[in-house]
């Protein structure tokens, strides 16, 4: 197979992967365990913005940068 079919799988799931998080952490917030975790270890807001950094802005930064290179033909 093509790295390219592997690189836009790559970024659409990661893309995917953080706005399910961001939509679900709205339904849904007590799925996620880590953020319990992460809110006794860090304290409830510090751990909170940890949590969402990590688990929906990263995956979607990465998502949509493996995207943008795709189109524009970077290599990678």
């Amino acid at each position: 197979m093509d790295t390219q079919f592997f690189t836009q799988a790559f970024a659409w799931f990661s893309l995917s992967l953080g706005l399910f998080t961001f939509v679900y952490r709205m339904v849904h917030p007590a799925f996620f365990a880590k953020l319990a975790m992460m809110q006794k270890a860090f304290g409830p807001v510090p751990g909170y913005w940890l949590h969402f950094i990590a688990y929906t802005i990263v995956p979607i930064v990465i998502g949509v940068v493996f995207l943008w290179a795709q189109h524009q033909q970077v290599p990678h």
